[in-house]
Parts: structure tokens; C-alpha cells; sequence
């Protein structure tokens, strides 16, 4: 979890960083901290800055607790049948997210294969740019094969897009859930009110 939070940490300090020196607050006599180099740090724009930095922390937090604990394909399946999301949009959306592992894969296959027969090696910027644009067209119709494919096999098994369809998983919303849903509203109904009381 730790490493998995130090991109966001890098980011709150920059953003701490970056208030601190080119905030808007003017620096007087009774808000001055200390100089660094040619800027004057004072406490106004610090207190901006730290602002900025804990709610980068608190939604980068959230969105990890989100990824980490969801199955994106029940995910999916639960917008569908507990939000009436249209069944085409969610399985779209599932067949790319599995689309992606093998994305990965094949961009090391064409690596491979330039290799063997005597690409440029790509150690300057220029040069992975240019084998970028060598990797998109293989990349390109390797997924659009990977598509015809995958239509095939829906349509096969009779998926039309329809709402009226039966489910090898069903899934409902029981007690657990809506305690959950409730927790976290009164969670984020305290942060708002101890904000509103340390803002006044």
C-alpha cells in the first residue's frame, strides 16, 4: 500500500510545494516562515498549500480502497442489474478491460520480433518515438481482429444487447451494503462539517 501511495505523496509535496512559493498570499512581517533562495515562504500560502496536498492524499486513498477491493466485472454486472446501465456499454466495457493484459503482451511480441530482425535498439526518447509509431499499426489491427473476433463470439451466444436476458450471476444489494453506503455518507457528512468548523 505504501508504495502504491508514494506517486500521490510526490504529488501532494509538489503541490505543497508549488502553493508555498507562487501562492497568491502576500507576505507580510506577521505571516513570514523563512526564505528560500529569492522566495518568501509565509504561513498563508503554506496552509493553501497543505490544503491542496491532504485532499490529493484523501481522493488518491479513496480511489485505491476503490480499486483494490472491486471486481471490475462485478462491478460491471451490478451497474447492469442493480442501475439498468445498457448491457452493450457494460460488456464493452469488460471485453476492453480484459483486452488490456493482452495489449501488453503484444507490444512485446512486435519488440521481439523487431529484434530479430535487426530494429534500431530504443534507448533515446527519439528512438522509442519512432518505435511507437512502428508498434501502432500492428497494435492497431491486432485489436480490431481481436474485436471481429469477440462480436463473433457474443453473437454466437446470442447476445443481442437486451435487458430481458437471463444472468449466470445475480447480484443484489443486502443489509451489509446499505450499512456500508450509510457509513461512508455520515463519514463524509463529519469531514464537511469539521471542515465547516475549522473554516470558521
Amino acid at each position: 500500500w505504501f508504495l502504491f501511495t508514494i506517486p500521490f505523496l510526490i504529488l501532494a509535496f509538489g503541490c505543497v510545494w508549488t502553493a508555498a512559493v507562487f501562492g497568491k498570499v502576500p507576505t507580510t512581517p506577521d505571516n513570514f516562515l523563512f526564505q528560500a533562495g529569492p522566495f518568501s515562504i509565509n504561513s498563508g500560502n503554506v496552509s493553501v498549500g497543505i490544503s491542496l496536498g491532504f485532499r490529493i492524499l484523501c481522493f488518491s486513498a479513496l480511489s485505491m480502497m476503490f480499486v483494490f477491493t472491486t471486481d471490475p466485472i462485478l462491478f460491471m454486472l451490478s451497474l447492469v442489474q442493480q442501475c439498468k446501465l445498457s448491457p452493450k456499454l457494460a460488456y464493452g466495457v469488460i471485453a476492453g478491460f480484459r483486452f488490456l493484459p493482452l495489449l501488453k503482451d503484444e507490444v512485446q511480441l512486435i519488440q521481439q520480433a523487431h529484434k530479430i530482425r535487426g530494429g534500431a535498439a530504443e534507448n533515446g526518447f527519439k528512438e522509442k518515438v519512432s518505435a511507437l509509431k512502428r508498434y501502432t499499426i500492428p497494435l492497431l489491427a491486432s485489436a480490431i481482429r481481436k474485436a471481429e473476433r469477440t462480436a463473433l463470439a457474443m453473437e454466437s451466444k446470442g447476445f443481442t444487447g437486451s435487458r430481458n436476458r437471463t444472468y449466470y450471476r445475480t447480484l443484489t444489494v443486502n443489509r451489509r451494503d446499505w450499512l456500508f453506503f450509510c457509513l461512508v455518507l455520515l463519514l463524509f457528512a463529519g469531514s464537511f462539517l469539521v471542515s465547516l468548523y475549522f473554516a470558521s
